[in-house]
């Protein structure tokens, strides 16, 4: 089985502070900083909102200390085959990028990067490796929808199914049948369970 490895988030690097443009020349400094360009694999460009929040007083000694909490929001997920270098700043993606930063001015653009452990660019790739590819970014898409409905890969393919009541279905959908099938899947299990739920096998 192949275990992809995932990285980021990673700031991408904008260009003035009312135009907020990514600029070509700062892609050096980008690769150079992460270091991943040339791995293979998908890639999830995604906006951050940075939450500060107050820690709880453990002791009537200890102080309050800011806690910070980053959120995302997905937007689009895309096949790097070639390299990360080569895949993920084409000019059409970069259209699409400005067009949501423009629109989120007060988030902050990242990149998410699932590379194989094993392939990087000039390496011979399999048509096993491109199944897989195709595989992951589906799973990415359908699992990032969750959290924007919009999202989608870079060429605008939406998943074209649901799950009335469980998945992309519309509200008041559920029923007991639905309700058993979450349970069996999992899906109505506190995100805190989720943490240490283990299989009962």
């Amino acid at each position: 089985m192949t275990m992809f490895k995932a990285f980021g988030p990673c700031a991408i690097p904008l260009v003035g502070k009312k135009d907020r443009r990514i600029q070509a020349s700062d892609f050096n400094i980008f690769w150079g900083r992460y270091r991943v360009e040339e791995n293979v694999g998908c890639f999830m460009f995604a906006m951050s909102r940075i939450k500060i929040e107050k820690s709880v007083r453990v002791s009537k000694y200890s102080r309050l200390k800011p806690k910070t909490i980053y959120k995302y929001i997905p937007y689009f997920v895309e096949t790097a085959p070639n390299s990360f270098r080569r895949d993920c700043f084409k000019e059409e993606y970069i259209e699409k990028y400005q067009k949501i930063i423009f629109e989120e001015n007060k988030l902050k653009p990242v990149m998410f990067f699932v590379f194989h452990p094993e392939l990087n660019f000039g390496d011979k790739k399999s048509p096993v490796f491109f199944r897989e590819l195709e595989e992951l970014k589906t799973f990415l898409v359908q699992s990032g929808r969750v959290f924007n409905i919009e999202l989608s890969d870079l060429n605008g393919k939406m998943p074209s199914w649901g799950i009335k009541g469980i998945i992309r279905g519309e509200k008041g959908g559920t029923n007991k049948h639905s309700s058993a099938l979450k349970s069996a899947l999992g899906f109505n299990i506190p995100r805190k369970e989720k943490l240490f739920y283990r299989s009962p096998y």
